[in-house]
């Protein structure tokens, strides 16, 4: 039985010779013999044992001794299920991926509007992008694989994998160039030693996807090599207020006015792609207002570029097989609808057709919604926020699938059915699911989405 030492009796343990005295010299607890590293420490409870422990039997007693806290345990439990959802390969502290920026712009960009679920940035919806199409391509296997993709032939799939690099590589340039837009300095570094020795890399026949912006709205850019020195340089914009109206348009689908995203500029030469006056301008409009920024870079920076006026850049774009009419964005999701049409793009330059283009996007949008499917079995309950936000998902999927069987042809029966037994079961997932109910005490926890987990 061990002896117990009364608070009032502590003074015992430094009495020398005593029954409980501990030798200073031969005991430290907390401390060193080198007395610039001692400091005083208030110890609650010591136990003495006559004999030497093994390091198995020190782990156990530890564990018996341990002071246990119902609040770490319940942190533990929520890091380790944090791990477990899809935004982990993305995040050190994954949220579910509904939330995302990029999941709301995907699905929500009718409804968004003048909401506070507005916003987000190029680097972070880049990341998603790539990590969607790396799932969609890493296995045959893949559900969605087999929904969307089972049609086509390898060489489209081989054109798939090959505007998937283009992403990629462009998560690694989105993370330096938004470094590099903080400051002056920081832009010159970012040209010099990254950015111009990527275009300088190209090879005949390559793309390079660049993210910039103009007055905080995101804009994307494409740089491809057509030749020895000969570049095209590609302006792709989504907002109809800001610099759209630059860009041709159809009213055929009234009320639906279409514009074409895209702009794309011809026998660019090589000493003026890699001009870094250029670059610099074009970068820093990021930073300007609108009424100036919009006029810069198509009045005076792309007809620099080109040597010819922007109508007649305009004009040409308007005969380009791979530049079709599309729907602009309606909520303020520039950053991830500007990436949307870089990716419309790059597969019809790759050589795939407007239907096979239309079937990807919606393959896109299916694996964002398998995403959401797998963190739904992971959570244990759901705002009704999230109710909402994946309410809005399913009915817009499930919208986009039947449209592209009535309207293209895209989709059979067969794929139709595969779509809907995932929407069940995400409604299925939802609904067993507890509502949480915000009592609005305080601020909710923000969101971390940096980039500083993604590789």
């Amino acid at each position: 039985r061990c002896a117990v030492v009364r608070a009032q009796d502590r003074g015992v343990l430094a009495a020398d010779g005593g029954r409980f005295s501990l030798g200073t010299h031969a005991l430290r607890l907390f401390g060193s013999l080198n007395e610039r590293f001692q400091h005083e420490v208030e110890v609650k409870y010591v136990e003495v044992r006559r004999h030497c422990m093994s390091e198995a039997k020190v782990r156990e007693q530890a564990y018996v001794n341990r002071i246990w806290s119902p609040l770490e345990e319940e942190q533990r439990r929520e890091q380790a299920q944090r791990r477990l959802l899809t935004l982990s390969a993305m995040y050190k502290k994954p949220p579910p991926v509904w939330v995302h920026p990029t999941f709301l712009a995907a699905f929500g960009d009718a409804f968004i509007e003048n909401s506070g679920l507005e916003g987000g940035s190029l680097p972070v919806t880049l990341a998603l992008f790539d990590l969607a199409l790396r799932r969609i391509l890493s296995s045959t296997d893949n559900t969605q694989h087999q929904t969307f993709f089972s049609h086509f032939s390898s060489d489209h799939m081989q054109a798939m994998s090959g505007v998937a690099r283009v992403f990629c590589e462009a998560v690694t340039l989105g993370k330096k160039w938004a470094l590099g837009m903080q400051s002056n300095n920081q832009i010159v570094s970012f040209m010099r030693r990254t950015f111009k020795r990527r275009i300088e890399n190209l090879m005949e026949g390559d793309k390079l996807l660049v993210p910039g912006g103009v007055g905080g709205h995101s804009l994307a850019f494409v740089v491809e090599r057509e030749g020895a020195d000969e570049y095209r340089f590609v302006v792709i914009n989504t907002a109809p207020t800001l610099g759209l109206s630059h860009h041709a348009a159809t009213a055929e689908r009234a009320p639906k006015i279409m514009y074409r995203t895209v702009v794309a500029a011809d026998g660019v030469t090589r000493a003026r792609i890699l001009d870094d006056v250029f670059w610099a301008y074009l970068f820093q409009l990021n930073g300007a207002k609108p009424e100036v920024g919009i006029p810069m870079l198509y009045d005076v920076l792309l007809p620099w570029l080109t040597r010819r006026p922007f109508e007649e850049v305009a004009t040409s774009s308007l005969t380009d097989p791979d530049i079709e009419f599309r729907s602009p964005q309606r909520s303020s999701t520039a950053y991830y609808r500007c990436l949307l049409e870089a990716f419309h793009y790059l597969l019809r330059r790759r050589g795939l057709s407007e239907q096979q283009v239309k079937l990807s996007v919606v393959g896109l949008r299916a694996e964002l919604m398998a995403m959401a499917e797998h963190d739904l079995g992971i959570v244990k309950s759901v705002t009704e926020s999230d109710r909402r936000i994946v309410a809005i998902a399913v009915g817009q999927l499930s919208y986009a699938a039947v449209k592209m069987s009535e309207k293209h042809g895209g989709l059979h029966s067969a794929q139709l059915f595969a779509v809907k037994a995932m929407l069940d079961r995400v409604e299925a997932a939802l609904k067993a699911l507890p509502t949480v109910v915000y009592d609005g005490a305080g601020p909710p926890p923000p969101l971390l989405l940096d980039n500083s987990g993604v590789d």
